[in-house]
């Protein structure tokens, strides 16, 4: 359920900035959830960051809504498919995720118009008993 689900507290350190952060590291998870933290979104020149966009291993892209406070819950009933991705299932090993924050004109697949304002990466990895 999504109250199990892990969290991740968002922060400068994990933030991909011209450079390769170092990537936040989980088990696999059907859903995840973000905290803000200290964080503050910067504005695009295209508009205020209002979305999440993922890039699931080599090319599962998906996108919701940011909600306006609160956790940031990506799951089922959050992720919109894009570019003829399948429904969203769930974050599986071995796979990289990259999380990209910005402004969407939610405009008409299957381009959908996105400025990125934050960017961190999530790797799921089968944990070793």
């Amino acid at each position: 359920s999504v109250a199990d689900s892990p969290i991740i507290v968002l922060d400068s350190a994990h933030q991909n900035e011209g450079r390769v952060a170092h990537p936040y590291t989980l088990a696999p998870v059907s859903s995840l959830r973000f905290d803000r933290g200290d964080v503050v979104f910067p504005d695009t020149e295209l508009g205020p960051t209002n979305a999440v966009h993922i890039m699931l291993g080599r090319g599962l892209l998906y996108r919701m809504k940011l909600p306006d406070e609160g956790l940031i819950v990506l799951d089922q009933s959050t992720l919109e498919p894009l570019k003829g991705s399948p429904d969203f299932t769930g974050f599986e090993a071995p796979y990289e995720m990259m999380v990209a924050f910005g402004h969407d004109a939610f405009a008409a697949q299957p381009v959908p118009h996105f400025k990125t304002s934050w960017l961190t990466t999530v790797k799921f990895e089968a944990l070793i008993p």
